[in-house]
């Protein structure tokens, strides 16, 4: 990390862009020392992470939660301030048409219909 000494505010979410975990939102907690054997990085970045992102299996439950993970400074290629409205979708973006739901029974019902027209096919043989 050398001279480098990044401004990150506790307390505030950014987007970071890990080598191992792509992009995910974490919310920054403070800077924790680094164990003396890592010898390249001085410092870990303590975040607030979604708990699937982890890697503990005990932290992941279906309710969302929030599990604290040390990353290091070394495998992340990004860090930007995260948008305030991430998950609230906007009028202007979505998109009319059918539901997936729809498109599922669209390509059953094409489905069937292919095969009905098979069997029949077979019967004039």
């Amino acid at each position: 990390m050398g001279k480098l000494k990044l401004k990150l505010i506790p307390g505030r979410e950014y987007l970071i862009t890990h080598k191992r975990k792509r992009t995910f939102r974490a919310e920054f907690k403070r800077f924790v020392r680094a164990p003396a054997t890592d010898t390249l990085d001085e410092v870990y970045f303590e975040c607030e992470v979604d708990a699937a992102l982890s890697g503990n299996p005990w932290a992941i439950t279906d309710d969302g939660t929030k599990a604290l993970a040390l990353l290091r400074p070394s495998l992340i290629t990004l860090i930007q301030f995260a948008p305030l409205n991430v998950g609230v979708p906007r009028d202007n973006m979505r998109m009319p048409g059918p539901s997936f739901r729809s498109q599922r029974e669209s390509w059953v019902r094409e489905r069937m219909q292919s095969l009905q027209s098979l069997f029949r096919h077979l019967r004039r043989i």
